[in-house]
């Protein structure tokens, strides 16, 4: 009972930091935006995860490559959800 609570907890909180990770990726997309405060915050909390998938795949000015580090992590994600 306690174990499957924290599991769901987990899980929550990871869906929540997936949808920071993609927002994160757009605002990447968006030249100037990292001046201000916000875009900045979010950087900072998704960076550590998605810096080292940085610049494998690189079409003209945009970085693909932190997609491959998203679906990876949803692929956690989904795992994890089988045990709820």
């Amino acid at each position: 009972m306690i174990l499957n609570c924290l599991i769901k907890a987990l899980y929550y909180l990871l869906l929540g930091y997936g949808f920071i990770m993609m927002l994160g990726i757009i605002l990447s997309w968006l030249p100037g935006l990292h001046q201000y405060k916000i875009p900045r915050m979010i950087r900072k909390a998704t960076n550590w995860y998605l810096w080292p998938f940085r610049g494998f795949l690189v079409i003209g000015i945009l970085d693909f490559t932190p997609a491959i580090g998203l679906i990876l992590y949803e692929t956690i994600v989904g795992l994890l959800a089988g045990f709820i």
